[in-house]
């Protein structure tokens, strides 16, 4: 990987990418099922220029479970925060993609001072607002996938479905962005993470906290 370095993780923060663009400094989350590799196209094509960091949310890639087995957008955000903290990282563009647009929303309400622009894409609404049944249908359905699928298949499955252009390379990229070790746990502590948050209350807290 000639265009991003990886660095794993530290005591006290995840593993992430890190081009070495001096220029404009971008924060990238990806979604469930997914992680730092899923912003290859942007390090690969913008990381010359700008300097992005793309990390494994915890439980993802190299990066070590959060201490609860029910997060919330909140416990994702301070986890990012020690990462923000350890690189020196001053104000900064902060991207979510589907999930990972709750943790950035989480993380601009409880911290606005860092963040100079906010980027939601294609952004999870959450599950707080739903019934139970729902909550537990959606928090069985991915885990049951996986243990049907493994991850190949899952990255196979699934993969189409969250590219715009579903082209050989593209699927490579998907399958290429699949979580590691910690996967199957991480995924139900996203999942629990969804159930919990409406992402539309993240995003008035952090409209307001602008």
């Amino acid at each position: 990987m000639d265009y991003a370095k990886l660095f794993f993780p530290t005591p006290c923060a995840p593993s992430f990418l890190q081009s070495d663009g001096s220029d404009e400094c971008f924060v990238l989350l990806h979604g469930i099922s997914s992680g730092a590799a899923s912003w290859s196209k942007q390090l690969m094509t913008q990381g010359e220029r700008y300097r992005l960091l793309a990390w494994d949310a915890p439980g993802y890639g190299g990066s070590a479970l959060l201490n609860t087995s029910t997060p919330t957008a909140r416990d994702y955000a301070h986890s990012l925060k020690q990462l923000v903290t350890e690189q020196k990282l001053e104000r900064f563009t902060l991207v979510g993609h589907s999930l990972g647009a709750l943790m950035a929303s989480a993380y601009a309400a409880l911290y606005p001072e860092d963040v100079q622009k906010l980027v939601l894409a294609s952004v999870a609404q959450g599950y707080g607002l739903a019934s139970a049944e729902k909550k537990q249908q959606v928090y069985q359905m991915r885990p049951q996938m996986l243990a049907r699928l493994g991850p190949d298949g899952l990255a196979k499955e699934r993969g189409p479905a969250l590219l715009g252009q579903p082209t050989e390379a593209n699927l490579a990229l998907v399958k290429k962005s699949c979580p590691g070790s910690h996967s199957k746990v991480s995924r139900r502590r996203l999942i629990y993470s969804l159930m919990t948050v409406s992402g539309t209350i993240w995003l008035r807290f952090a409209v307001r906290s602008k």
